[in-house]
């Protein structure tokens, strides 16, 4: 059985782990990547195992990490994995099947499970980073867009452009691409250079 005093908490959650083997290399398990894992599920209540993957007809079971392929515990509880490290989860209902169980695999509602995870392999998904991770480079962007909007404005084109924009509508559409993209600055810099010319021309014609 399952010795709690050497388990910690999955950061964040209530599933506990104990890693039993440590892994080898550099590569981590991380959200987005591609893991291939031997799994040993069962009931903490009656020891029961009901899914082995090292039993005959089976294989290592893959699944792309941080995804909810799997039960909540699982997935998080597996992150940081090394090839080679073997891990004990201890999870709860509200992070495994739920009020509901898992009838099909003989899984009663609101079981404690018991997971034992070897990790095979990892490889590097379309994502490595979650989406929640990825929106920290918003504010850079920004931030980057902001400091190029304020380099052009200071040059001498950029003033003619301000000086010959012809509404005010078109100078707030102007600032809000250029906050929500410095490709912004490229784009209006061709139209009001445009504008600057049939400007310039009306003033010759008169």
């Amino acid at each position: 059985m399952v010795d709690h005093t050497k388990m910690r908490n999955v950061r964040g959650m209530k599933t506990l782990y104990q890693i039993t083997h440590a892994g080898a290399g550099r590569e981590r398990v991380g959200y987005g990547n591609m893991v291939t894992l031997h799994v040993t599920a069962m009931l903490q209540e009656t020891e029961k195992v009901f899914w082995n993957t090292r039993t005959s007809g089976q294989r290592a079971f893959r699944y792309k990490a941080g995804y909810g392929g799997v039960v909540k515990g699982w997935d998080n509880g597996a992150m940081g994995m090394k090839v080679g490290e073997t891990r004990v989860l201890l999870i709860p209902p509200d992070e495994g099947y739920g009020k509901k169980g898992f009838g099909a695999w003989g899984v009663p509602p609101s079981s404690t499970l018991v997971y034992t995870l070897e990790c095979v392999a990892i490889e590097k998904g379309a994502m490595p980073t979650a989406p929640t991770t990825q929106l920290k480079g918003l504010p850079a962007m920004i931030m980057i867009g902001i400091a190029l909007m304020a380099m052009f404005f200071l040059t001498p084109m950029g003033h003619e452009i301000i000086l010959y924009s012809e509404t005010h509508v078109k100078a707030i559409v102007m600032w809000v691409l250029l906050l929500a993209t410095p490709v912004g600055v490229f784009i209006w810099w061709g139209q009001m250079i445009m504008e600057q010319r049939r400007f310039r021309k009306q003033l010759k014609d008169r």
